[in-house]
């Protein structure tokens, strides 16, 4: 199975250079959304593995795009500049900004090497409101 990133960011520069860390892993990308709506849109027609999540996108918070990945069983990143005390529960790692690339690398290699995920196929989409 193909393991596919979801990157949520709206910075541009950063965006890109977060999509060449992912490539750079070994792993495909999805994306990258700028916004929560652009996000959800996104969800409707792919199914990432991981999504690396910035917790303030250009139309707020993202709360709700990581319900949706929870709910859907896709693990995902904080990449952020709050402090993690600040940010909600169930991301399985908070990378902060600037980011730590050797750090980040490492965390997407193994997400590259662990063993399959049995219900995200490429492509399949999810069922967003």
């Amino acid at each position: 199975m193909r393991r596919r990133v979801l990157i949520l960011e709206d910075e541009a520069m950063l965006a890109l250079v977060l999509a060449d860390i992912v490539r750079s892993a070994g792993l495909e990308v999805v994306g990258p959304a700028r916004s929560r709506e652009e996000a959800l849109r996104l969800l409707t027609v792919e199914t990432p593995t991981l999504a690396l999540v910035d917790y303030c996108l250009a139309d707020g918070p993202c709360d709700g795009v990581c319900d949706v990945l929870s709910a859907s069983g896709i693990p995902f990143l904080w990449l952020t500049g709050f402090d993690p005390a600040e940010l909600p529960p169930g991301a399985e790692s908070v990378f902060r900004k600037p980011i730590d690339v050797e750090a980040l690398l490492l965390s997407l290699r193994l997400h590259a090497t662990a063993r399959p995920l049995e219900s995200a196929g490429a492509g399949d989409g999810l069922a967003v409101d």
